[in-house]
């Protein structure tokens, strides 16, 4: 096997077998080896502990960087790398730029038993604490995002090194095989920055495809990655004007067999009563489960035909084609499917993975501007809960024109969302760890807000950046922001014509009776997500009520 003149980057935390793995991957594919730790403490004459002791973390991440840039330049070689390389972004980037980077991902607990096998009584900073497994959890949580930002994950816990080694050896062989990612009938001056995102869970794999005017070449997508199945077009009403004549023609020209069942799409619609008639539609053309369920639309047509999915004969496969912002960046990754009742928002649903995500950038072209602001809130919300890079792009881009938002720079920009959120599906699939809680940072109370007007005063997102006003608001009364960091927060959320203040006619108690239904509640408490710097957010379980209600009740009244 070849890697065309390509680095393999292995990464991971402490302890995940970078470097054994390494030696044995360099044996395998006839590659010299390189642990970048081993080149610091080897041209530093001390240990890596020493260094940190001594000169502190910031000297060592320089010399770490100035390893990677000149062993990055040359000939390709197997390169192991240090747990915390990924917390830079131009390390991020050169690893991209020249290589393969592949997660070896690790338990906590595997982590810890490993250390304290090789610790020979040195003294370890992760060791020497009270609780060593929650500070290992804790800071590979903060790193996770970054380690996957990946090209391929090994899930380490239960195999042998020489195991681990051969699993990376098949991942390198179907990330090759899927270049170029896009069919043959596509041309490259259509195309010339399309972008794949190869989302790894538990339960299925699957790639998230972002470009432009790619929905035209839908059925030829389909076939490449799933082959020729007969397919139920779902479709919100309000754009089948638009889209399901060039669905139709790209299906016909790949031979595939389609229905077509159109609804009125809205959050209003997003019910068992929807369900019921799909159901029956699905029943009436003989749906089997082998079959796939192509939904086009929103959130709603997203969340509401993957719940028919997931439910309909026990579950088929189902293509999300997002139409608007808000689901290309978030609702159509995750497996997240769901339909609600009169009581909430999403209290009926199932985690039910896509089998694929096809987003075509050039459909937000017929999209109303309060929904791509409503989508903005998404974008938003993801950058503050996870990454501070993006918060300096949105920063730079507020200060543009709607209008003058080329769909280049949208790509960019929805790309970068939707690789967060798939980075964490793929740690934290169905919210067992609190790193994919943190994607709801403002949805506590926003969720109540858009359940109390019925989900037709405002837009899920404006619903999302009054949540996230607040969550700064409450963050602000706890000590754990200043009010320099809320105004820049709140600042942020404004320039992008969201609100920050809610509606007059919105009834407080309204309000506070779905936040009582949440469904984020644990022993009657509620979750909230705050931000106490940017780009990372936690999850607080504890926050008596007598000290956020009437924070709440006093934000509800300081209205626009």
């Amino acid at each position: 096997m070849t890697t065309n003149n390509k680095h393999i980057y292995l990464i991971g935390f402490s302890y995940s077998g970078k470097t054994v793995v390494g030696q044995i991957l360099a044996r395998l594919l006839e590659q010299p080896f390189i642990d970048i730790d081993e080149e610091i403490t080897g041209s530093q004459g001390q240990s890596v502990e020493s260094i940190f002791s001594e000169h502190g973390e910031s000297y060592f991440r320089d010399l770490e960087s100035q390893k990677l840039n000149n062993i990055s330049s040359g000939s390709s070689k197997i390169i192991s790398t240090g747990g915390g390389i990924v917390i830079n972004p131009e390390n991020r980037e050169i690893m991209r730029k020249t290589g393969f980077v592949i997660h070896l991902e690790t338990s906590p607990q595997v982590v810890l038993e490993r250390m304290l096998a090789d610790s020979k009584g040195e003294s370890r900073p992760l060791l020497d604490t009270q609780n060593p497994i929650q500070d290992i959890q804790d800071l590979r949580l903060k790193r996770a995002p970054f380690y996957y930002d990946s090209d391929w994950v090994v899930k380490t816990d239960q195999l042998s090194p020489v195991e681990v080694a051969n699993l990376v050896i098949n991942g390198l062989e179907i990330i090759k095989n899927k270049n170029p990612k896009l069919p043959d009938t596509y041309s490259g001056s259509k195309n010339p920055n399309a972008k794949t995102i190869n989302v790894q869970t538990e339960s299925s794999n699957y790639e998230v495809i972002l470009g432009l005017n790619i929905i035209e070449d839908i059925g030829q997508i389909i076939l490449s990655r799933l082959g020729k199945s007969k397919c139920h077009l779902i479709i919100d009403s309000a754009i089948e004007d638009i889209f399901a004549n060039l669905i139709h023609e790209s299906l016909n020209k790949a031979n595939i067999e389609f229905n077509t069942y159109s609804y009125s799409g809205g959050e209003e619609n997003k019910n068992l009563d929807s369900a019921s008639e799909m159901y029956a539609w699905l029943s009436e053309v003989k749906a089997e489960r082998s079959d796939i369920i192509l939904a086009v639309g929103g959130g709603v047509t997203g969340d509401l035909a993957g719940f028919v999915a997931a439910t309909y004969a026990r579950g088929l496969k189902v293509i999300h084609v997002p139409t608007t912002l808000l689901a290309m960046v978030d609702s159509s990754i995750g497996g997240k499917v769901a339909i609600d009742l009169p009581a909430g928002k999403n209290l009926v649903g199932a985690f039910h993975q896509p089998s694929l995500v096809v987003s075509d950038i050039a459909s937000l072209s017929s999209l109303p501007t309060k929904e791509m602001v409503s989508g903005w809130a998404e974008i938003i919300k993801t950058a503050l809960a996870f990454d501070v890079s993006l918060i300096n792009s949105l920063d730079e881009l507020k200060f543009i024109e709607y209008s003058d938002i080329t769909n280049e720079i949208l790509l960019d920009i929805v790309y970068r969302t939707a690789k967060i959120k798939s980075n964490v599906i793929t740690i934290d699939e169905k919210e067992t760890t609190g790193l994919r809680s943190r994607l709801n940072y403002g949805h506590t109370l926003g969720h109540a807000i858009e359940a109390a007007g019925k989900y037709k005063m405002l837009t899920h997102g404006e619903c999302v950046a009054l949540g996230m006003v607040f969550a700064s608001t409450l963050a602000l009364a706890l000590g754990i922001i200043d009010q320099d960091f809320k105004e820049k927060h709140d600042n942020l959320i404004a320039s992008f014509g969201l609100p920050t203040k809610p509606p007059s006619q919105l009834e407080i108690k309204d309000v506070l009776n779905s936040m009582k239904r949440d469904k984020k509640i644990v022993d009657g408490k509620l979750t909230w997500i705050l931000s106490g710097q940017f780009g990372y957010s936690k999850q607080y379980k504890d926050i008596a009520t007598s000290t956020y209600l009437p924070l709440v009740e006093s934000f509800l009244r300081s209205t626009e």
